[in-house]
């Protein structure tokens, strides 16, 4: 009994005590590959010979459109193809809020008048046919020069008038007017000439088409007074036609 024991221990105790670096037969099968995580990216191939990565837009970049359907490019015009004359541009517009019977009387228009009055001197009875010429260096007011002749009496005279005149353009189809002069004037018959200041004042009425009428009167002062000619101070009316260009 003893001796049995004793071989199956030394049996155990030999295969235990087996020397380093001896084969075991069958060898230990080796453990599987371990499953790559998931999302694993593969390795990627190396780029070919040359390769330029994508680079990313400029800001603001916008990517070109497709033309829409039924889209024509535009053609060359044919050989020999004139185009059409550009239409002439149409005049300047009305000053902003100005009105057609204002125009007359806004600033940068030029007048030219023809002025019909009377006068009576003592006996004597003009009558008065003069010109004149006028600019508008504002809205309203004119610097103007005008001159006239009296006529039918003696002794003939002849006048120069240098003349502010304000115009009320505001007021719609009838325009008061007020206005101051100087005047010089050439008397006849070897009388020696005269000077005087005076103010003007009545109404234009605007016809359209830059034609205006006015009927006013005027007083007159005269400087070396010879009332052998002229008086001293006098009234007489005027009549006017106006055309504003």
């Amino acid at each position: 009994m003893r001796r049995f024991l004793g071989s199956v221990l030394g049996v155990s105790v030999a295969a235990a005590a087996m020397p380093v670096g001896a084969t075991q037969y069958p060898p230990p099968a080796s453990p599987p590959p371990a499953a790559p995580p998931p999302g694993y990216p593969p390795p990627a191939a190396p780029p070919p010979p040359g390769f330029v990565p994508a680079q990313a837009p400029p800001p603001g970049y916008v990517p070109a459109q497709a033309p829409p359907p039924g889209f024509v490019p535009a053609q060359a015009p044919p050989p020999g193809y004139v185009t059409a004359a550009p239409e002439p541009l149409e005049d300047a517009p009305e000053p902003r809020g100005a009105r057609p019977d204002q125009r007359p009387f806004l600033q940068g228009s030029t007048s030219l008048t023809l002025t019909l009055g009377s006068a009576w001197i003592g006996s004597n009875d003009y009558f008065i046919l003069g010109a004149g010429l006028g600019y508008f260096a504002l809205d309203g007011l004119k610097v103007g020069l005008d001159g006239a002749i009296w006529l039918f009496d003696s002794p003939t005279i002849g006048t120069l008038t240098p003349q502010i005149e304000y115009v009320v353009h505001q007021l719609p189809i009838i325009k008061p007017y007020i206005g101051t002069f100087y005047r010089h004037y050439f008397v006849g018959d070897d009388i020696e000439d005269l000077d005087s200041v005076g103010a003007r004042v009545g109404v234009y009425i605007v016809s359209g088409k830059g034609l205006y009428f006015g009927i006013g009167g005027l007083y007159e002062h005269m400087l070396d007074c010879n009332e052998n000619v002229l008086e001293c101070d006098d009234w007489y009316p005027e009549f006017i036609v106006g055309l504003s260009f």
